[in-house]
């Protein structure tokens, strides 16, 4: 192998050629415990650690996901220790992070990778890396939920230059993921600050006043249907799609902070009756109907746009009948407040489904147009700097990634 990008040692001089080997000749490839229900009790002493431990933006396993279990003996040889390399079997197969605390314990269907020859952030770099993931991706069998095995893992090739280089190699790329989680955990801190900011405000703990410093009226009770009047979406067969005016679908209501035409991603071929029948105008509020989760059951997002587009079947559109703000009202209906009350109409086991009649039953508290308007740009001010934070987040992965494609070709 002889990747566009290399280091070189201290002389200048370069070093060997990288070797190509297979990972299982060079590392221990093992898995979990296949551990049951009725073994976690809520304040045990260990983690159980699981694929759901192990998200593409965290080089880290998770340490505040999964349930807890206190140690038997025959768990001994499956306690993680700190910079074991953990890949994901299951689902989104060949992810990879790294253990960074004590007391966790390995499941069954992650696989856990150690080397003795092998310098260790060097192998976690590039297990990191495209080329593994790929490698997974393609070797994962399964229809519904793809899987790999310890045999795939083990077949994976893996690039390897001389034990100085290595070094070298993991010591640059980890100073960029130092930056990298600094970014990500700047993300999160302002998410928390808002998310603390939007409890105190719906809870009516913080109230805003008038630029004279006088109070605002109290808040009022209403309900959905004093502002919006519900509609079910579009019904097509699959020929109508791909062409035409934008859909808005359950996608575009759950992946954005607001709806614009922009990102809208699907498209259907109607006709103008139709259109006019399903249009969504500037400030409509778009539903889910229908979730696999109960947290994510009736959510809602606000549609900011002044060009129409239309929305589909398992969404509910709640047109503007009433005067309210609309950046201020997408922030209400994701309360906390807001949210337990669509969640506990939520009916359903497989798939829980919100309809328009208990959507119609929701009652909130609301204060005046004014005071909309000031928690509004107060809320928007949080969603800018999160968005630049992420900007930010996303800058740094790209590089990293640009540069693990120079390396690792």
């Amino acid at each position: 192998m002889n990747p566009r990008l290399r280091f070189k040692q201290a002389d200048g001089t370069d070093y060997p050629d990288w070797e190509e080997k297979k990972l299982g000749e060079v590392a221990k490839i093992s898995t979990g415990y296949a551990f049951k229900n009725s073994d976690y009790c809520k304040n045990g002493e260990f983690l159980v650690i699981t694929n759901a431990n192990i998200q593409d933006n965290d080089y880290q396993v998770l340490n505040n996901v999964g349930n807890r279990i206190n140690l038997l003996d025959k768990y001994s040889k499956y306690i993680l220790n700190k910079n074991d390399i953990l890949v994901t079997m299951d689902g989104t197969v060949g992810r990879v992070a790294k253990v960074c605390d004590d007391k966790m314990l390995l499941a069954q269907r992650v696989g856990r990778v150690v080397s003795s020859s092998i310098y260790n952030e060097y192998l976690f770099q590039f297990l990191s890396s495209n080329i593994f993931y790929t490698e997974m991706k393609n070797n994962a069998k399964g229809a519904m939920i793809a899987h790999i095995s310890l045999r795939d893992i083990e077949n994976c090739p893996v690039f390897l230059p001389c034990l100085e280089e290595q070094k070298k190699i993991a010591d640059f790329l980890s100073d960029i993921d130092e930056v990298i989680l600094a970014s990500n955990q700047e993300v999160k801190k302002l998410q928390e600050l808002k998310k603390g900011a939007m409890q105190k405000i719906f809870s009516q703990k913080v109230r805003f006043k008038r630029d004279d410093g006088t109070d605002y009226p109290d808040w009022e009770e209403k309900k959905l249907t004093d502002y919006l009047e519900f509609k079910n979406g579009i019904n097509a067969n699959r020929d109508s799609f791909g062409t035409g005016i934008k859909l808005i679908s359950v996608s575009d209501i759950l992946n954005n902070d607001y709806i614009t035409y922009d990102v809208i991603r699907n498209k259907i071929n109607i006709d103008e009756k139709t259109k006019q029948l399903y249009e969504v105008n500037y400030g409509d509020i778009l539903f889910q109907r229908c979730s696999e989760t109960l947290e994510e059951a009736g959510s809602a997002n606000v549609y900011l746009d002044t060009q129409k587009a239309v929305f589909g079947g398992f969404v509910i559109r709640g047109k503007k009948i009433g005067e309210y703000n609309p950046i201020f009202f997408n922030h209400l209906l994701k309360s906390s407040s807001v949210r337990m009350e669509i969640k506990k109409k939520a009916q359903g086991a497989q798939h829980i489904n919100i309809g328009q009649d208990l959507l119609s039953t929701i009652i909130f508290f609301i204060p005046c147009l004014e005071e909309q308007e000031k928690i509004g740009d107060f809320l928007s001010d949080f969603d800018e700097a999160i968005s630049l934070a992420k900007q930010e987040f996303e800058k740094w992965k790209l590089l990293k990634k640009g540069i693990l494609q120079q390396m690792f070709v």
